[in-house]
């Protein structure tokens, strides 16, 4: 019987396996794709990192964690993936947005920098916003680069040994306690005693209600301006979340290629998915208009049709938080799911946390706000 095996080498799965491979423990990981691929929810060069008030309470120590080892995998690989660009959270000064994300940092001691209206003006010229918005500008917020920090994670555990299968899928057939979890790896049968399920959007297949998410398709879309002189780069146009007045709110990322800057919509929008396989198909101009009509209030000097557009999914748990742990009927199972939205910023983290609950340590943090029973009915429970 093989040792470990991790499912889905997507943000979670590729630095569990990482985290094992450096622990000098045998795996092998599965991923029907190629590494970085686009197929998943990883894709489009850059996501959020640290930014103020992003951050409740089961979250940090998770946070904490996944700096320390984000700079542990820039210096391994020799790759840059952290990029501390700054950032802000704009809005109403008394609005729901800003007044959460202030308390928080307050909360937590995280240094911030409140701005007014006509200072966001100066500073960040390409934001129009009202006399009552303000700014929390915070000087560590900053950006991923996703594709680049999967594909370092992966090769890391390759040169440590792990073994990795590409172009496949790997399906669980059954979990048979001591004698471990049976595998169909495209026809061919592999046991091992621990499997990390990492898959998202594919996990619904893997183990049918096993956690109730619901993935949704949504489109990375980046945006130019009508005046190629505008500065976007990180000190005049940082990572960002915004709330208009009317309660919409979006995120975006300063430019760091040919695209233009990415901006997208905060919350549950977009599209079920049934069949996560099939998600390539290209976008269409109605699944745009919703973030068109955004930047057309926040980015007047933004041309509104997206220059770039590309399909990608979100895999939400009913409370958008985190699903960690084992399944009743598949105790050598490990599911890692239910990132909504949030979760790449997380992803060493939880990829270290996976690799200790795989072989049965007591993880670095309080997971108890994850627990998979939280979605178990009572009756279910009790019986």
């Amino acid at each position: 019987m093989e040792e470990v095996a991790v499912i889905g080498l997507g943000a979670v799965g590729s630095m569990a396996l990482w985290r094992l491979a450096s622990r000098g423990i045998p795996v092998v990981g599965f991923e029907r794709f190629t590494p970085g691929h686009s197929r998943g929810s990883s894709h489009g060069e850059t996501r959020m990192n640290k930014i103020i008030g992003d951050q409740s309470a089961p979250y940090k120590p998770l946070a904490v964690r996944a700096d320390e080892l984000w700079h542990d995998l820039e210096r391994e690989s020799g790759t840059e993936l952290v990029v501390e660009s700054g950032g802000l959270v704009i809005g109403p000064r008394n609005g729901p947005y800003v007044t959460r994300a202030r308390r928080l940092a307050d909360a937590q001691g995280m240094p911030y920098e409140e701005i007014d209206a006509a200072e966001i003006r100066r500073r960040y010229p390409a934001h129009a916003v009202d006399d009552d918005d303000v700014a929390l500008v915070d000087p560590h917020a900053g950006y991923l680069r996703s594709e680049d920090g999967i594909r370092a994670a992966v090769a890391r555990a390759e040169a440590l040994g792990a073994e990795t299968r590409f172009g496949v899928a790997a399906t669980i057939l059954s979990d048979d306690g001591e004698a471990g979890v049976l595998l169909d790896v495209d026809g061919e049968q592999r046991r091992f005693r621990r499997v990390i399920l990492s898959a998202g959007a594919w996990i619904p297949q893997e183990i049918p209600g096993a956690v109730p998410v619901a993935p949704v398709r949504i489109n990375a879309t980046w945006f130019a301006p009508e005046d190629d002189r505008m500065p976007l780069d990180a000190a005049h146009f940082p990572v960002f979340m915004r709330e208009l007045a009317d309660g919409r709110i979006g995120w975006g990322f300063p430019q760091v290629s040919d695209r233009g800057v990415k901006i997208g919509l905060h919350g549950r929008y977009g599209t079920p998915v049934t069949d996560a396989t099939a998600n390539d198909r290209p976008v269409a101009a109605q699944e745009v208009a919703a973030i068109s009509d955004y930047v057309a209030a926040a980015f007047p000097a933004f041309a509104p049709t997206p220059s770039t557009a590309v399909p990608c999914m979100v895999t939400w748990a009913p409370d958008e938080t985190f699903a960690i742990g084992s399944p009743a009927a598949w105790p050598s199972v490990v599911v890692m799911s239910a990132c909504s939205g949030h979760g790449y910023k997380y992803a060493p983290a939880s990829g270290e946390l996976a690799a200790q609950l795989a072989l049965g340590e007591e993880p670095f943090a309080d997971i108890s706000a994850f627990d998979l029973t939280r979605f178990t009915p009572a009756d279910e429970e009790s019986s």
